[in-house]
């Protein structure tokens, strides 16, 4: 409690308490257990001594009011978590559908995988189709290669440490970018040992 905020060294808007005809104040924590949340502020207009009930109830108003302001954040909180338990569902029935989808998908692939294969046998590489069952298959690999990453996404396992050969990954990231560059006009050349 201080008797006049205009008199009292340590309040720091003296000005603005004289501009706006402060006084007397009261200042109540506003608390839940032992965490001060905020503070409950009464100003008079004119000097003047806070009884002990004024205090009273000002503390059971702080008490109060710092209740109603934890419940709305526990409240808010409680909504945020039900949002992200909707969200972490929906990515789950997401996961399932897609490794369905996928499963669904890697059929027909390999029907396709093995067509093209016999095909290729009909059709040696002087042959004119023998360029396109070659972009034919090229695709369906990298198709082949969509679906496993999506089944992997879709039942993620602990990562497993094992040597690589980098010729493959390679391999791999042609098979990945292969018809983008062409769209675009760039032609892939390997040039590694065989």
């Amino acid at each position: 409690a201080v008797p006049d905020v205009r008199e009292a060294p340590q309040y720091q808007s003296v000005e603005m308490a004289r501009a706006e005809g402060l006084c007397s104040l009261l200042c109540v924590p506003m608390q839940i257990n032992t965490r001060v949340i905020g503070v409950l502020n009464v100003y008079t207009a004119e000097r003047r001594r806070f009884r002990e009930a004024e205090v009273e109830f000002l503390s059971a108003l702080a008490a109060q009011s710092a209740t109603a302001i934890e419940n709305a954040r526990l409240y808010w909180t409680m909504l945020e978590t039900q949002e992200q338990l909707r969200q972490s569902e929906r990515l789950a029935a997401l996961g399932r559908m897609s490794a369905g989808l996928a499963h669904e998908i890697r059929n027909p692939l390999n029907t396709m995988q093995l067509l093209v294969y016999a095909m290729q046998k009909d059709c040696p590489p002087p042959d004119p189709l023998s360029a396109d069952l070659k972009i034919i298959q090229d695709e369906v690999g990298r198709l082949t290669l969509l679906v496993d990453q999506c089944l992997d996404f879709a039942r993620p396992r602990q990562p497993e440490m094992v040597p690589q050969k980098l010729q493959e990954i390679m391999e791999e990231t042609l098979l990945f970018v292969s018809a983008e560059a062409r769209r675009r006009g760039i032609r892939l050349r390997k040039s590694w040992p065989r």
